[in-house]
C-alpha cells in the first residue's frame, strides 16, 4: 500500500519497453552482425544492452547463445565482442550487470578455452570489466557536474 502512495510501481510495471524493431533487428543479428552494430554510430544505450542480453539470456529452448560445443570461431568472436562492449562510452549500469553475468555463465568455456589456446580472456574480460566500472562512475560524475552547472 505504502508503494501506491509513495508511486512507486510494481517490478512487472518497471520493465523497461525497448522499441520492438531494435529488438527484432538484434534477434536476427550473428556475431558479426552485432559487433558492426556495436562499433556503429547508430548505437545507443538500450541497444548495447540489448545485445548483451541476447549473449546471455537462454532462448525459448532454454540454451544458451554460446554452448561448449561451438566452433572456436564463434567463442573467440563473442569474448571479443564482450570485450568491445564493455569499452563502449555507450554504457549503462545494467549493461554492466549482463557483463558480469556473461563472465559468470560462460565461466568454463572461457576457462577450456583459455586452456586450449594458450589465451588469457578469463583475465582479459576481468580487466575489462573492471575499466567498464571506472569509465562508468566517471560518466556519471561528468553528467553530475553538468547537471550541477545547468
Amino acid at each position: 500500500m505504502l508503494r501506491k502512495i509513495m508511486g512507486k510501481k510494481k517490478q512487472e510495471e518497471q520493465e523497461e519497453s525497448y522499441d520492438p524493431q531494435l529488438v527484432q533487428k538484434i534477434a536476427k543479428m550473428n556475431l558479426t552482425d552485432m559487433r558492426l552494430y556495436v562499433k556503429s554510430d547508430e548505437l545507443d544505450v538500450d541497444g548495447l544492452y540489448l545485445v548483451m542480453q541476447r549473449l546471455v539470456e537462454p532462448d525459448k529452448k532454454g540454451e544458451y547463445y554460446i554452448k561448449p560445443d561451438d566452433m572456436d570461431s564463434k567463442k573467440k568472436k563473442a569474448f571479443d565482442l564482450v570485450l568491445l562492449v564493455a569499452k563502449s562510452k555507450k554504457i549503462s549500469s545494467k549493461t554492466l550487470e549482463t557483463i558480469h553475468k556473461f563472465i559468470k555463465v560462460y565461466d568454463d568455456i572461457i576457462k577450456k578455452y583459455d586452456h586450449e589456446h594458450k589465451e588469457i580472456y578469463k583475465e582479459r574480460l576481468k580487466k575489462a570489466f573492471e575499466a567498464a566500472i571506472v569509465n562508468l562512475q566517471t560518466l556519471t560524475h561528468v553528467h553530475k557536474k553538468l547537471n550541477v552547472l545547468k
